[in-house]
């Protein structure tokens, strides 16, 4: 079960689908992601745009481990000029 917490002063980022993305989710998906349990699952603790985060990937050997402000780890990567 993911904890709860308490965003502080941050920054934080937040990691979102695009609306493409959203698009192609299965019926019912976005009202899963949408409850309050799931909304900050793919939420990180520090200001982190495209430009920290590739340098982060180059850092990491392709995929560096993040984790949630939840405590949930989770990786980010790239595939040609895409995001995964």
């Amino acid at each position: 079960m993911p904890k709860p917490f308490k965003a502080g002063p941050g920054p934080l980022t937040v990691f979102a689908p695009t609306n493409k993305a959203f698009d192609k989710l299965p019926k019912g998906a976005v009202e899963t992601l949408l409850k309050p349990e799931n909304k900050t699952i793919h939420v990180v603790a520090g200001n982190l745009d495209s430009k920290a985060l590739a340098e982060k990937i180059k850092e990491g050997n392709s995929k560096p481990e993040l984790t949630t402000v939840q405590g949930v780890n989770c990786g980010a990567w790239m595939q040609g000029n895409s995001w995964c």
